[in-house]
């Protein structure tokens, strides 16, 4: 569940509807030309600590680098929470869960 939140977030930072702090967060990366993966790639922070990894502004673009591009490419939150739900669904059941952690 929280994960869903920080993703959610994340997708709000990349619609650029989150508050100015948020958006001040996360840099986001545009492919320059096309791409077969395509979608934003969002740069993480160098980690100094253990502490600075359980940080939004680390495990955010964390999070969201491991997201299919067919779910970053939506532009509706109402979906994107729903693909979202859907797809850790169907990590929990093949039991690839563990991968975002």
């Amino acid at each position: 569940r929280t994960h869903q939140i920080i993703l959610t977030h994340m997708f709000n930072i990349h619609a650029k509807t989150a508050p100015a702090y948020m958006r001040d967060m996360v840099i986001f990366t545009e492919p320059s030309h096309l791409l077969r993966n395509g979608a934003a790639h969002a740069l993480l922070p160098q980690k100094h600590t253990v502490a600075a990894t359980q940080s939004f502004s680390y495990l955010g673009p964390y999070l969201w680098n491991k997201l299919p591009n067919a779910i970053k490419e939506i532009r509706s939150v109402e979906s994107f929470k729903h693909k979202l739900k859907d797809h850790f669904l169907e990590l929990l059941s093949t039991n690839e869960l563990s991968s975002y952690k």
